[in-house]
């Protein structure tokens, strides 16, 4: 049995300042106090075979606070039933262990099971004894995995609050590198899960560029044998289709037909015309989809263009009672750079939709204008516009928004022919249009300088 240092009876002599466990006064207590008697407290658990030390501990550690948290202290009076409160209570931060209980080394027993049995490598045990000479500290400290070693004799309340509250400190510390240590475990297996599937993804975007290059060498293949096909088809075609336009063209200037014979000949010449337009949009479209596209980039005064589109055009305008106006504007005297033939034939093939698909009676304005270094020439008609459900496919191949179902001759690759070109010779096309009002084509290209006389 432990004897009774803290009592009254065996107080040791002590420095001024050093009260007894049990002669500390209660102190009033603050709104801090009442703060952290509401937080989740501490643990420390006192084992002792003697009542009086677990009254003078909590005497003496009443009102203890660490960290802005109180103590909750529980009381055990040997080494089997402290071991029992261990297995419920893992969270005990310090244990204030007795040496000498139901045998003369229970405390140093419940040391080992701690941490050999349990695995609590957490909990500091502050090891409490009245008798030394049975376990000396140097002994104890060198043999047990203990964090502390305090006779009683000695261990007054300002020293007994200064070991919980180190302890204390010591438990805190822990269970922050505890924390750490596992947010680091979880964070490796994060990035290594993540690791693991960016690999798969990266595996997955390598196969399918392999499969995409693979696609792509089959579809060049392709367009290659669609332009060396329609090439020879071209070939063959116009032979006999020039044949046709020339005999058709010898009828109509014979003075020997009937207006009905004259009027199927210039039918056939007309006919003759649009097949021979339609082969050579289709060529080209074959040569710019496979690459083939050879461009002449110069300077190209582009007033010229636009007179000598007008010229072929004005006939077609004529013929339909359109007014074909050139409103000029401040851009005609700029050169640019472009492939001549290629960008006539873009203006040629807007000022042609624009005709074609205008009101009876409707005009075509033509202007080009600049602007901050860029020349743009538009071309405005007054016919049914476009419809906003149709606008987002207007430069689709093939795609005539209905109109292939009128009377209105047309391939419905001319749009996407210019747009290409166009991109080709690095420039711009764009549209706007008001449905049963009118639409404005445009195509743009970097001003190089002003055309001299």
């Amino acid at each position: 049995m432990n004897t009774h240092p803290l009592s009254a009876d065996h107080a040791p002599a002590r420095e001024d300042g050093d009260d007894l466990l049990f002669l500390q006064p209660e102190a009033e207590e603050s709104d801090a106090d009442r703060f952290a008697r509401n937080s989740e407290p501490w643990k420390v658990l006192i084992v002792d075979d003697d009542t009086m030390i677990h009254d003078a501990t909590r005497l003496a550690l009443a009102g203890l606070i660490f960290n802005g948290r109180p103590l909750k202290l529980f009381n055990e009076y040997s080494g089997e039933s402290a071991l029992r409160l261990l297995r419920h209570e893992p969270s005990i931060a310090v244990i204030l262990l007795d040496v000498v209980m139901e045998h003369t080394n229970s405390g140093l027993e419940v040391v080992k099971r701690v941490r050999n049995d349990l695995k609590n490598r957490l909990v500091r045990i502050i090891l409490r004894t009245g008798q030394p000479g049975y376990t000396p500290e140097q002994v104890v400290t060198a043999e047990y995995d203990i964090n502390d070693y305090k006779e009683k004799s000695e261990l007054t309340q300002p020293k007994l609050i200064s070991a919980v509250t180190l302890a204390l400190r010591g438990y805190s510390d822990l269970l922050t590198i505890q924390s750490l240590a596992t947010s680091k475990e979880t964070l490796e297996l994060l990035v290594r899960d993540r690791t693991l599937d960016l690999r798969q993804l990266n595996d997955e975007l390598e196969q399918r560029n392999v499969q995409l290059i693979a696609a792509r060498f089959e579809a060049d293949a392709a367009i290659r044998t669609k332009s060396v096909i329609l090439s020879s088809i071209s070939h063959e075609l116009r032979t006999p289709l020039n044949a046709v336009i020339g005999y058709a063209q010898l009828l109509d200037m014979s003075t020997h037909l009937t207006p009905g014979d004259r009027e199927a000949a210039q039918i056939i010449h007309q006919s003759g015309r649009h097949l021979l337009a339609l082969i050579d949009n289709m060529i080209d479209l074959s040569h710019i989809e496979a690459g083939e596209l050879e461009l002449n980039i110069e300077p190209v005064p582009i007033r010229t263009v636009i007179d000598d589109c007008l010229t072929q055009a004005a006939v077609k305008a004529d013929e339909l009672e359109l007014k074909l106006i050139d409103a000029d504007g401040d851009g005609g005297p700029v050169v640019v750079a472009a492939d001549h033939a290629r960008l006539h034939q873009v203006v040629s093939n807007l000022l042609s939709n624009a005709i074609k698909y205008n009101r009876p009676h409707g005009s075509i304005r033509v202007w080009c204008s600049a602007k901050n270094g860029t020349a743009r020439v538009s071309i405005a008609d007054t016919g049914v516009g476009i419809a906003p459900a149709n606008q987002a496919k207007i430069f689709n191949a093939f795609d005539r928004l209905g109109a292939e179902f009128g009377t209105i001759e047309g391939t419905g690759i001319g749009l996407i022919i210019s747009k290409r070109l166009t991109e080709a010779m690095g420039g711009q096309i764009g549209f706007e249009s008001v449905e049963h009002q009118g639409s404005t084509f445009w195509v743009e290209f970097k001003a190089l300088a002003q055309a001299t006389g």
